[in-house]
């Protein structure tokens, strides 16, 4: 009995210790998670590896150091260690020499860069296009190849002139697809799970989506199925077909107002490093910041929740606003108009680095569609933040329903202002737009 006991005892670690080997010991990867096979071949392969904590976090946005290692152990460089100071270094030199980077990726300004934010499709798209050059024929070998498979790709017409071939060629050999409403989606990101099946299609060909070439070419069907651009499409560094295309079309504000010319829109903004260099990033980093400050502002005003502490909902609102024309008591009275009236409430932003300009003050502007619905509201009136601008501060309002205004936020930089705790940039104004 007792060997028997023990046979059973070796198998059970048998099938144990294979479990641990496919998902790498990871406590979030299980057996039963659709990538579950994926993470098991990349680790044997040495491509992908976890964290000291002993996670692998599938749900993590794959970061461009990261996706860079993937592909160029992949295609097998096998013999790169790892960095003394920074992990990545010498996976970035060696992704140089190749040409899989160049000079102006990743680039943050004056010769640096940042290899640790999330990377996006359309980068994704790029570097194993440059990565399969000279290695693997080309799907695609002429513009009328290229414009046949575009077709698959909704918003084609919007993607940047030098993005739309190797975008077109890793679709069309099927390593990374587009999504079920036919966009692509360049500007998204993968998390750490979904590019474990991106490194599989590079590396395996049999893992890759089979594609047909379309019979029609773009111009046969972008009258038809492509995405319209808005108006003023010149203005604009890039679309995004997620946002309303009227937003785009709004005139800036500043300029209306005031019949000014000098200020910068978002393509400029976007292309001028030296302006925003002096905020430590490129353009598309100094846009991406707009947002994240807009959003970070928006949670300290518009998730109202009266039953918190009045201090700490005063002091998170402070944090991203401007002290100047006596905001601080207009802070106070927001907070307590907030707590009379036992306002809670939640809001959402449809928004865009895309909608980012500088105003002729040298305010930098995000717009967008704000939503906010009350879950608990005793005044029956809507409360924002700058009522004198705002067309729903006048609005009756029923709970739980969804109310929502075209807006636009000046964020003013606020070096040299010590009085209040902010972030780099602060709130100026916020306006309605029609």
């Amino acid at each position: 009995m007792r060997k028997i006991m023990m046979i059973v005892v070796l198998l059970m670690g048998i099938i144990i210790n294979n479990s641990v080997i496919a998902s790498g010991g990871f406590a979030d990867v299980k057996e039963g998670d659709w990538y579950y096979g994926g993470v098991g071949r990349l680790i044997e392969k040495g491509i992908v590896a976890g964290f000291p904590d002993g996670t692998f976090k599938p749900s993590s946005s794959v970061q461009a150091d990261q996706f860079i290692k993937m592909v160029l152990v992949g295609l097998g460089n096998t013999d790169i260690q790892n960095g003394t100071e920074y992990w990545a270094s010498n996976y970035i030199s060696k992704a140089k020499e190749l040409n899989i980077l160049t000079l102006e990726d990743f680039m943050i300004y004056h010769g640096n860069y940042n290899y640790t934010r999330a990377i996006t499709r359309e980068e994704m798209a790029i570097i194993i296009s440059r990565a399969l050059t000279g290695t693997e024929a080309n799907v695609i070998n002429n513009i009328e190849d290229q414009k046949a498979y575009a077709t698959l790709i909704k918003e084609y017409s919007l993607i940047l002139e030098t993005s739309k071939s190797p975008i077109a060629e890793v679709y069309a050999k099927g390593i990374l697809m587009g999504y079920p409403d036919g966009y692509f989606k360049p500007y998204k990101g993968l998390t750490r799970a979904e590019a474990t099946t991106v490194i599989l299609r590079l590396i395996d060909v049999s893992e890759r989506a089979q594609v047909t070439k379309p019979t029609k070419t773009i111009d046969d069907v972008e009258d038809e199925e492509s995405v319209a651009l808005p108006k003023n499409a010149a203005d604009f560094y890039r679309i995004n077909p997620e946002v309303p295309t009227y937003l785009y079309e709004y005139a800036y504000n500043q300029k209306a107002k005031y019949d000014m010319d000098y200020f910068m829109t978002n393509k400029e903004v976007y292309n001028d490093l030296n302006y925003s260099s002096s905020y430590g990033g490129t353009g598309r980093q100094l846009l991406g910041k707009i947002k994240k400050y807009a959003t970070e502002y928006l949670d300290a005003v518009y998730n109202m929740d009266y039953t918190k502490d009045s201090t700490v909902i005063r002091d998170a609102i402070r944090y991203h606003f401007n002290d100047v024309y006596g905001n601080e008591k207009f802070v106070d009275d927001y907070v307590k108009t907030m707590k009379d009236n036992k306002v809670i409430s939640k809001y959402e932003f449809l928004t865009d680095d895309s909608l980012v300009y500088q105003d002729s003050t040298g305010g930098v502007r995000i717009r967008g569609k704000l939503k906010i619905m009350y879950l608990s509201n005793n005044g029956g009136k809507c409360v924002t933040f700058d009522n004198t601008t705002n067309d729903l501060y006048n609005i009756p309002i029923e709970l739980n329903k969804w109310y929502e205004q075209d807006v636009e936020f000046r964020f003013s930089n606020a070096f040299g202002q010590s009085l209040w705790t902010r972030t780099e940039f602060v709130l100026g104004a916020e306006y309605s737009i029609k």
